[in-house]
């Protein structure tokens, strides 16, 4: 539990000095791209090959891949909408309605995610194959989510105290991703998600048992750090946009966040299912890669005058998420995961869950197994 407290507590301390100096921090330049890619890396040298065949070998594995798609994939643009359309009626500024798109638009988060569901006592593994399988998907759900939402945002009327300014910056939007919004994306989803993070899950299985445990111990530490620098560098080049957005944005962000995990856990649960995927869905749901957000932002908006009001939520998001998510998940952490009940009402391993589910499962009756023992009892007649 010792580097998770001290990952919680150097992200406050690197995001409270973004915040309050941020020029102690500009002579600091990361490439999120750099390190997200090598914190993808480190999680995947953290993996283990048997879990990720559980996965898929286990009604429990697949619940948690289920929930994990269902819930990540369609509850936080939900949300995102919903924010969208109340920051336009708010009459706030129309660029952080247009931020809020953005931030709608980013798909399940990466690194953090990972780290901090395997703090909280999630499936770890779980958390890595959604984010190697969502990150690419968001080649198409990005530009999608993108195009319809803001096509919605056009329809509604602008507030009746808009500027002029405001009125022709909506005129000049586009739906459509630009050529370099759309190589900003592909590059993001090959270099900092997809190749390091499958590069280090192969890695992982082809070193030997005792270096491979050791990768595995320290993996996640190495990758907390990356996370640490690339949201502290990242938080102090957006606090120009944090402090012109205002209190209100940085609390509806944080707010957005919060609903999202309280959801995310209490959907799986209404259900009952295992702890373990509730946890797991709960940061699933919650956290976003927000660092995609920003660069698309970037490549959109970087020349206009409005660019650092559309980046605000982005830019909130980085820190709100990780903050929330690192306490959430040290919190979690004192309450140990709980187990399945068995039918003596005693607790299940995770490799008696398995089992006894697959037993179960091939105890039912199918179709099959039905129609063959009504054409016994026939013959028997």
């Amino acid at each position: 539990m010792m580097w998770q407290a001290l990952f919680a507590c150097a992200l406050s301390a690197g995001v409270a000095v973004a915040l309050l100096a941020p020029h102690y921090l500009h002579n600091i330049k990361v490439d999120p791209i750099h390190t997200l890619g090598t914190a993808c890396f480190f999680l995947g040298i953290s993996s283990t090959a048997t879990k990720f065949r559980d996965l898929v070998g286990s009604p429990l594995g697949l619940g948690n891949i289920s929930f994990s798609f269902f819930i990540g994939t369609f509850l936080w643009p939900a949300l995102g909408l919903a924010a969208t359309v109340l920051a336009l009626q708010a009459g706030w500024p129309f660029a952080v309605a247009v931020g809020f798109v953005l931030l709608a638009a980013c798909p399940v988060g990466g690194p953090s995610c990972a780290v901090n569901v395997q703090t909280a006592g999630g499936s770890f593994e779980c958390s890595l194959l959604m984010c190697l399988l969502s990150t690419p998907a968001t080649l198409l759900t990005f530009p999608y989510i993108y195009r319809h939402f803001l096509l919605m945002l056009l329809d509604q009327p602008l507030s009746p105290i808009a500027s002029a300014d405001e009125t022709r910056f909506r005129a000049q939007l586009s739906p459509d991703l630009t050529t370099s919004a759309l190589a900003s994306l592909l590059q993001h989803v090959l270099f900092a998600a997809a190749l390091p993070l499958s590069a280090g899950a192969i890695l992982v299985a082809l070193l030997p048992v005792k270096l491979a445990a050791t990768t595995r111990y320290w993996g996640c530490a190495a990758a907390a750090t990356m996370i640490v620098l690339t949201a502290t560098v990242k938080t102090a080049e957006g606090a120009g946009a944090v402090r012109a957005a205002g209190v209100k944005i940085a609390v509806a962000v944080a707010g957005l966040h919060m609903v999202a995990l309280v959801l995310g856990y209490l959907i799986p649960a209404g259900v009952s299912a295992p702890d373990t995927t509730c946890r797991t869905t709960a940061f699933q749901a919650s956290m976003r890669n927000s660092a995609l957000g920003l660069g698309i932002a970037i490549a959109l908006f970087g020349s206009s005058e409005h660019f650092v009001l559309v980046a605000a939520p982005c830019v909130v998001s980085v820190f709100t998420q990780n903050l929330l998510g690192a306490w959430m998940a040290l919190l979690g952490r004192r309450w140990p995961t709980r187990h399945p009940i068995s039918d003596s009402g005693q607790p299940m391993s995770p490799r008696a869950f398995k089992a006894n589910s697959m037993e179960s499962i091939l105890r039912q009756q199918t179709f099959r197994r039905l129609s063959e023992r009504s054409s016994i009892n026939v013959k028997e007649d």
